[in-house]
């Protein structure tokens, strides 16, 4: 398995700064830059406000133990042209599991 871990991705978090005016500035903090295998799970398209949006789910696998994130944090598939993937499955995995996998998708506002 671990040759298959050939794409690169970087994990981010959202940050909050503040600014001089009182308000709030949102950003995203690299929590690490990691070897991953990157695969499609499936597709699709659906009309939304009149317009048709595409959205594809990927199987991300990373090596295990690895830094802590969740479906809150993202993930950038640096080696997939920068492609920005939510995260929406981020279980918990046993210490002892070699890999951890997550899923992952393109196309939608997170």
């Amino acid at each position: 398995m671990s040759g298959r871990l050939r794409e690169r991705v970087r994990i981010e978090r959202e940050a909050r700064t503040t600014d001089n005016a009182g308000g709030a500035a949102l950003s995203w903090a690299t929590v690490a830059v990691l070897w991953a295998a990157v695969e499609p799970l499936k597709g699709a398209e659906r009309m939304q406000a009149m317009q048709m949006e595409a959205s594809n789910l990927y199987k991300v696998t990373l090596r295990n133990p690895g830094p802590a994130f969740t479906a809150a944090d993202r993930l950038v598939w640096l080696t997939g042209g920068n492609a920005v993937l939510n995260i929406r499955e981020a279980p918990t995995t046993p210490r002892y599991n070699l890999f951890r996998e997550v899923v992952a998708e393109l196309g939608v506002a997170q």
